[in-house]
Order: C-alpha cells, then sequence, then structure tokens
C-alpha cells in the first residue's frame, strides 16, 4: 500500500488550528487551579480533539463550512499560484479570516473553554460542546473568507480540482458531483442517496476519529523524540514514512482506516455515479483520467505533503483481476466497465 498519510496531514493541520491559540492560556489556568479535581491534559485533548472532529466531518457532510480544498487553498503558497489567486486576495482572505478570529462571541467560547477544568460530567460534556463550536466556527470563517475572496471562475476550478482529487479527500461527497453541472432533479437525487447511507456514515464516524487521534499520539510521541526535525516539512513526512516501516501497530490503523474510507466511498460512489447523463460520466472520466493543471498541482503538493515520492508511485505493484481496481482509485474499474456496458459509450469519447 502506498504511504499517502494524508490522515497526518488533515489531523495535523486541525489540531494546530483548533488548539494552538489555547495553549498558553491552558497553562495559565492549570497553575492557579490546583485545588481543584482537575481533568488530566491528555484526557481533556482527547474530549476536545473527538468532539472537534466529529464536528467537522458532520460539517463536511453536511456541506456546511469548509471541506479539506477550502482549508488548503490558501494556506500552502503553491496551491494558491495554481488557482490564479493573487497576493490582493491573500490579504484579503487573511484579513477576513483575522476579523473572524476577534469576533466577540468567538473570543467568549475560547475563554469558557480555558476555563474549563474540574472533571464532573457536565464539565466534559460542556468542553464538549464549545469544542463543537470552535470546529464550526472556524470552518464557517475559512468557507466564508473563501467565498468573499475568489471569483466564479476560481471556484469553478476548485469545484473541478476536488472532483479530479477526490481519492485525496477525507470524505467522498455527492456535492463533489456539481462541477458538472447537475439539474435540480439530480441534485435532489444525491441527497437522497446521501440520506440514505447516512446512518452507516455515522456508524463509521467514531471509528474514523478515534482511529485518527490514535495515529496523531503515536506520530506526536515520535516527532518528540525526534526535535531537531519537527521543524520542517521533510522532516515530520521522513517520520511518517519511517512509523510506516517500523512501527506495525500505526501501519495496521493507518491502512485499516484506509480501507474502510475506500469501501464506503466506493458504494456511495457506485450509488452517485449512475445519476449522471452519458454527457456528465464522459465529463468526470475526462476529468479523473486527464486533470487539468490546477488539479494536477493540488494533487502533487498533497502527495508532497503525505511523503509519497515519485519512487513510491513508480514502486506501488498492481496487477489488475477480474471485478479489481488499483487501491484508492477515483473510480472504481468494475463500475467503468458494467457502465459503458450499460450505457453503451463510444470508447473514442472516453
Amino acid at each position: 500500500m502506498k504511504t499517502k498519510l494524508v490522515l497526518i496531514a488533515v489531523a495535523c493541520l486541525l489540531l494546530f488550528a483548533a488548539t494552538g491559540q489555547t495553549q498558553q492560556t491552558e497553562q495559565t489556568v492549570a497553575t492557579t487551579q490546583e485545588d481543584v479535581a482537575q481533568v488530566p491534559m491528555e484526557d481533556r485533548e482527547q474530549l476536545h480533539r473527538q468532539a472537534y472532529l466529529k464536528k467537522l466531518y458532520r460539517g463536511f457532510w453536511d456541506g456546511q463550512g469548509a471541506d479539506f480544498m477550502t482549508l488548503m487553498v490558501f494556506i500552502d503558497p503553491t496551491i494558491r499560484n495554481a488557482f490564479g489567486i493573487s497576493e490582493e486576495q491573500n490579504q484579503q482572505y487573511e484579513a477576513h479570516i483575522q476579523n473572524n478570529m476577534n469576533d466577540p462571541e468567538f473570543l467568549k467560547v475560547m475563554q469558557e473553554m480555558d476555563a474549563l477544568w474540574d472533571s464532573s460530567e457536565e464539565t466534559q460534556q460542556r468542553l464538549r460542546d464549545l469544542s463543537e463550536l470552535t470546529a464550526s466556527f472556524l470552518s464557517n470563517a475559512t468557507a466564508d473568507a473563501v467565498e468573499n475572496t475568489l471569483t466564479p471562475e476560481q471556484k469553478q476550478m476548485m469545484m473541478e480540482s476536488r472532483l479530479a482529487n477526490m481519492v485525496e479527500m477525507p470524505i467522498f461527497l455527492p456535492s463533489m458531483l456539481e462541477a458538472l453541472g447537475l439539474t435540480d432533479a439530480q441534485k435532489q437525487q444525491m441527497e437522497e442517496i446521501k440520506k440514505e447511507i447516512e446512518p452507516e456514515f455515522e456508524q463509521h464516524l467514531d471509528n474514523w476519529v478515534n482511529a485518527e487521534i490514535a495515529l496523531e499520539r503515536m506520530f506526536i510521541d515520535r516527532l518528540k523524540e525526534e526535535v531537531e526535525v519537527i521543524a520542517t516539512p521533510e522532516g515530520m513526512r521522513a517520520i511518517g514514512k519511517k512509523m510506516m516501516a517500523e512501527n506495525p501497530e500505526f501501519k495496521r490503523i493507518y491502512e485499516e482506516i484506509q480501507s474502510k474510507r475506500q469501501a464506503f466511498a466506493s458504494k456511495l460512489k457506485v450509488q452517485t455515479f449512475d445519476v449522471l447523463t452519458d454527457e456528465q460520466w464522459i465529463r468526470l472520466q475526462r476529468l479523473i483520467d486527464n486533470p487539468p493543471t490546477h488539479a494536477l498541482v493540488f494533487r502533487k503538493r498533497m502527495k508532497e505533503l503525505a511523503g509519497e515520492s515519485e519512487e513510491d508511485e513508480k514502486s506501488d505493484v498492481w496487477v489488475p483481476g477480474p471485478g479489481s481496481w488499483r487501491p484508492g482509485d477515483a473510480i472504481p474499474m468494475q463500475y467503468r466497465i458494467e457502465r459503458e456496458t450499460r450505457r453503451g459509450f463510444p470508447r473514442g469519447e472516453n
């Protein structure tokens, strides 16, 4: 299996966004709460991370707030350039985010979180509630900043890139297919499919979140042992590769969560792809098989952040057989064959 640590990239990104602003205050509060039965730092952080990540994933699923590409497009200068985002747009985006971070309601939530240190069930539930609020606020602030900064053309580029790189997204969403120009009737069909499969999504959610937190902890523990490289992205990617090679438990958890994600995504894709017209299906295949430049730049950058090199790609061995497809492929090969058989597509147009 490829060493694609996208989960780590996402988890670390969201970890820094969620907790970076409160750590100093938390340390101060801890020194003044010695007479109170406190929630241990590790347990407190896990409560926060579980609630925060679950809210983010539900937000992705519900189409509310920022998704993975929205989070990344302004953060990474290489991706910004690929989408033609100017320095002026970047400054507007940063100013918009900063204004949201200074919102009195958001600051009030952060201050309340800092003050919650006793171990009662009521306090722990309140911490979960506030963690969900911070996730929603930060995600919505990011999505709002992007919405008010990008041009219509850049927004379409994002939609196409998101669809062309659906494998790199933490969750496949039927809404990604809107880049193909869905009709209102098709959008309604997509929503009905999503509603039917939502109970299965909820069943997976706790496992996904708990697995990501477990990977995070092992990853961060390893970083503490190799402090000389934590400041460099290259060093962090190198550690991720080492852990996949040297830590069987890390590798097991990672491969298990990837396998479950892919199985769930494949099931949802097959149902939603059936809603597409012949023309939309051809457009989808072209986007997947011949992505536009901006989508290729995004894909390459995600692979770099995930620690996947060209050598990894070349050495990945796959032997096709009946009903098989390359792990992680955006469109299961069996579905391509079945759809072509059912629809009778001309091969020259694929």
